[in-house]
């Protein structure tokens, strides 16, 4: 009989990263959601996409307040937790497991699997002393504000001794702190060049050891995931389009015309009319009639022009034979058969491209663009934005991003940026 340990431990081959062996300790579990967590607020925070890097921010917070509560069971596997820590454990699993798909996934889907992480939390048994955080907010900033956001931790016990936010190596203390709420301001922190700048931060908070004569406290460390944007949307070309007429041509041959007479004696005739495609002319000088066969026949162009063709095609039966006692040879059929070739034009038209105007867009702004060319029909403006993608509207449209409008008979083109808070939670 197979080793069921083995059996275990061979779903490390079969499940996603984030999975692990039930016959693994929890903290390796914990390790490598964490890992995924990171990851999901990590992209987000590059894409714009708040509600991906929340989703992220709120297993994280999970994953960090079941350490602080059940400390002295991380070594332990899943089957042997107590009742209570493995209902904790299970509704974090489901949660951060829902997170594969998380780039792909609507804003209101994400929104739920952060609700339902942040309602797990106060499942989670704590003491008194042990600071719980439910939720973070305020992610991300932009780069140069009079007035940076806040960042707002919530939770239980979050005052205890003095809390501080630890980001690249420097510590920060709350601008209001109470049992329930902390309040920082986010550090004025620079973006990269026209990207994203994603850091890597923490909440350091305080269990309280209470002794006989003094107060003890123990550091505990929940991970912070933050973003600074930078104050462009990004980089703007607007390409102006003006109308040009182009002819098209295609050549058309006709299917078989023939005609053909009784035997010896008796003509035949067959009429020829050709119009051109719906919406084409033909082109009078290409019209050709191609004969492949004529045996007494002949052909006859009557009309041609722009809009079709008539001609008849004539065949006469011959050589019939008569003796004294009646018809010897009934002779032969006359015939005439060909195909008729032209060629067919439309004219139509075609956007040609003009010469590219380049402009950088912020945050809130509109820019107005008042000196396109007298013949533009209209124009794509193209967005580099700063999370990479590159975003074509052509003449009126909108994206996450950023609306356009075009006054062909004014010429004028304009561009309103989104405000960020708009354009992340799209």
């Amino acid at each position: 009989m197979p080793n069921p340990r083995l059996l275990l431990c061979l779903c490390a081959l079969l499940l996603p990263p984030v999975a692990w062996c039930q016959g693994d300790p929890i903290e390796k579990y914990l390790l490598s959601a964490e890992r995924k967590a990171n990851d999901v607020a990590y992209n987000g925070g590059a894409k714009g996409r708040a509600a991906v890097m929340e989703a992220g921010q709120a297993a994280l917070n999970a994953i960090a307040n079941f350490r602080a509560a059940y400390g002295s069971s991380l070594k332990l596997t899943s089957d042997q937790l107590s009742t209570e820590e493995q209902k904790a454990f299970q509704g974090i699993y489901s949660s951060i497991d829902a997170l594969d798909n998380a780039n792909s996934m609507a804003t209101e889907r994400l929104q739920e699997i952060s609700d339902t992480l942040a309602v797990a939390v106060p499942s989670i048994r704590f003491s008194r002393e042990i600071p719980r955080v439910t939720r973070i907010t305020g992610l991300y900033s932009i780069e140069g504000l009079d007035r940076p956001n806040e960042i707002v931790v919530k939770g239980m016990g979050l005052s205890n001794n003095k809390p501080v936010l630890e980001v690249k190596g420097k510590q920060y203390p709350p601008s209001a702190a109470n049992e329930s709420e902390l309040k920082f301001s986010m550090p004025r922190l620079s973006a990269l060049s026209g990207k994203p700048s994603l850091l890597q931060a923490k909440i350091r908070l305080f269990e309280r050891r209470r002794g006989l004569l003094f107060d003890s406290f123990e550091s505990l460390s929940y991970p912070l995931r933050l973003a600074i944007y930078p104050s462009q949307v990004g980089d703007i070309t607007v390409i102006p389009r003006r109308e040009v007429p182009v002819a098209e041509t295609r050549s058309v041959s006709t299917p078989l015309y023939r005609c053909e007479s009784p035997h010896g004696e008796g003509s035949a005739s067959v009429p020829v009319n050709i119009a051109p495609t719906p919406g084409w002319t033909l082109i009078v000088e290409s019209i050709r009639y191609n004969r492949s066969y004529s045996n007494n026949g002949s052909f006859t162009m009557n009309t041609t022009s722009a809009t079709g063709i008539t001609a008849t095609l004539s065949c006469r039966g011959f050589g019939v034979v008569r003796g004294p006692f009646g018809v010897l040879d009934h002779g032969n059929q006359g015939v005439e058969q060909g195909t008729f070739s032209y060629v067919e034009t439309k004219v139509g038209s075609k956007f040609e491209e003009g010469e590219p105007k380049h402009a950088v867009l912020r945050w809130g702004e509109t820019i107005t663009v008042a000196d396109l060319p007298r013949d533009t029909r209209t124009a794509i403006v193209r967005l580099k934005a700063f999370s990479g993608e590159i975003l074509d509207l052509v003449g009126e449209g909108s994206n996450r991003f950023l609306r356009t409008r075009f006054d062909e008979g004014g010429k004028v083109l304009t561009i309103s940026a989104a405000g960020i808070e708009q354009a992340l939670r799209q």
